[in-house]
C-alpha cells in the first residue's frame, strides 16, 4: 500500500501542463477515481463488519441511529452538552454534528470498549481547524480513555497533535524483534485545514500491526503492543477521560463507525 506523496502547494510531476491541458484534465481524473476506488471499496468490506454505525442522516435531534447493529444491539448516541448539527461534507443541512471542544460530546448507550479495545477499525469523516498536543494524553481523541486501571490499558483513537496531523496511540511495551516497533502512527498531512477528510484507523490484536489512512491513502503503519484493551469503558465520542481531568475533542464529525475487523483500503 502506498502513501499519497504530493502536498497541498506543492509542484507536482504535472504542474508544468495548464489547468486546461487535456493532459493535466486526466490526471486529475484519474486521481479522483482512484480516492473514489479505495473509499468505496473500504465501504464495501464494511458492510460485513459494522458494529457501530452512525450515518447521522436522521437530523436535528438529541439522538443518533445505529444504522449497522448486526447484533441487535441499540448502540445509539445520545448529544450531550449542546453538539450542534451542520452540513455534512456534501452540504446537507443537518447531517454531520459539530463538538465544540470545550464540553459537548456524543454519549453512545453502550461501551464500546469490546470492539475499540480489540481488533478494530475506526472510521469517519473529520471537518476541523484545530490543533492538539503531541502528548495523547493531554488532549482529546475522538473516541479512546486515559482512565484505565493501568497506564498500558489506555488508547486513543484520533487525536490532534500540535500541528493538526491525526494520530492513533496503543500505550504498552513494543514487541521485540521488530522494525517498525512503534506506539503510535499519524496522518503524513495536517487535517485540520478546515476541509472534510475521511479518516480510518485500524488495530490487530494478533499481530500488533496499527494503520492509519487519510482519505483511502495509508499514511503510517507500525506494530505495537497488542494487549486487549478493556479495563476501562469506552462509550463517549468527542470526550476523553484522562488523568488531569477530561478533553474535549473540537471539530465537525460524520458517518462515525466501528468495525470488529482491521479493514484496508
Amino acid at each position: 500500500m502506498r502513501t499519497s506523496s504530493l502536498r497541498l502547494g506543492q509542484r507536482s510531476r504535472f504542474s508544468h501542463l495548464g489547468s486546461d491541458d487535456p493532459r493535466h484534465i486526466d490526471v486529475l481524473q484519474r486521481a479522483c477515481r482512484d480516492v473514489v476506488g479505495r473509499l468505496e471499496n473500504l465501504e464495501g468490506r464494511q458492510m460485513l463488519t459494522g458494529v457501530v454505525e452512525w450515518l447521522m442522516n436522521e437530523g436535528p435531534g438529541n439522538t443518533i441511529v445505529n444504522d449497522t447493529a448486526p447484533d441487535g444491539g441499540a448502540q445509539t448516541g445520545e448529544l450531550i452538552d449542546g453538539p450542534t448539527w451542520v452540513a455534512d461534507r456534501n452540504g446537507t443541512a443537518g447531517r454531520a454534528i459539530s463538538l465544540d471542544g470545550v464540553n459537548d460530546y456524543i454519549n453512545g448507550s453502550d461501551d464500546f470498549s469490546p470492539w475499540v479495545g480489540n481488533t478494530t477499525t475506526v472510521s469517519f469523516w473529520l471537518k476541523t481547524t484545530a490543533r492538539g498536543s503531541d502528548n495523547p494524553r493531554a488532549t482529546a481523541s475522538v473516541i479512546g480513555t486515559g482512565a484505565s486501571s493501568l497506564p498500558e490499558q489506555d488508547i486513543f483513537f484520533g487525536f490532534l497533535d500540535a500541528s493538526g496531523r491525526i494520530g492513533l496511540h496503543v500505550p504498552g511495551t513494543l514487541p521485540t524483534g521488530v522494525a517498525n516497533a512503534k506506539d503510535t502512527v499519524k496522518s503524513t498531512q495536517r487535517v485540520n485545514d478546515g476541509t472534510w477528510h475521511h479518516i480510518a484507523m485500524t488495530r490487530d490484536t494478533v499481530t500488533g500491526d496499527i494503520k492509519m489512512y487519510v482519505d483511502g491513502f495509508l499514511n503510517d503503519s507500525g506494530v505495537a503492543n497488542a494487549d486487549v484493551r478493556n479495563s476501562a469503558p469506552m462509550r463517549n465520542v468527542g470526550a476523553t477521560t484522562l488523568t488531569a481531568g477530561t478533553a474535549f475533542f473540537n471539530g465537525q464529525i460524520d458517518e462515525f463507525r466501528i468495525d470488529n475487523e482491521a479493514l484496508g483500503a
